[in-house]
């Protein structure tokens, strides 16, 4: 619960030094829901919100909406690259994201908590320059940046592709080297 506390820590303080909104990158709903909880115990001045692949379209695009209120907007990497958040300056990096990994040995699919590539952090760092100059606070050291991996292992190669080759073959392809 250490990366609990100084997220809380970091959006604090960024809250006070910027009049715009901030996203914060955390590993997963859980996270998402433990940082929210201790936000919004204290009279804040701003919104919490939360952003994630599990909700629906309609919450997503309720989160997407400026405000007249300054937001505090807590997400998984679901925010990475896809969307532009209308008013964020502040980019807080957890630099954890959970993963989907197949495990050969029991045969499933799991999340796996992980520390994210350099690929990663740049198109993170890049949610807080999009609309007008902005900055980026990394909760990792320089230390634990050399360590970190400089690309993202495609999903294609980490998750079990049975089901969807099932599907596939359902539906009458069986060429699952020439589908596109």
């Amino acid at each position: 619960d250490h990366l609990i506390k100084d997220l809380y820590n970091a959006i604090i303080k960024a809250v006070d030094q910027t009049q715009r909104d901030l996203l914060v990158f955390l590993p997963g709903v859980r996270e998402i829901s433990r940082v929210a909880e201790l936000l919004q115990r204290q009279s804040c001045s701003f919104d919490v919100l939360s952003l994630h692949g599990s909700m629906n379209l309609a919450e997503q695009k309720q989160v997407l909406s400026k405000t007249n209120k300054q937001r505090v907007i807590l997400s998984t990497n679901v925010a990475e690259s896809s969307i532009t958040l209308d008013g964020v300056d502040t980019v807080i990096d957890s630099g954890l994201a959970k993963i989907s990994r197949f495990d050969q040995r029991t045969g499933f699919g799991r999340l796996e908590l992980s520390r994210i590539s350099l690929a990663s952090a740049t198109q993170r760092a890049g949610r807080a320059a999009r609309q007008f100059s902005g900055r980026c606070i990394r909760l990792w050291s320089r230390q634990d940046e050399l360590s970190m991996a400089k690309m993202d292992i495609p999903e294609v190669q980490r998750a079990d592709l049975a089901e969807s080759l099932l599907f596939l073959a359902r539906i009458g392809n069986t060429n699952f080297r020439e589908f596109s």
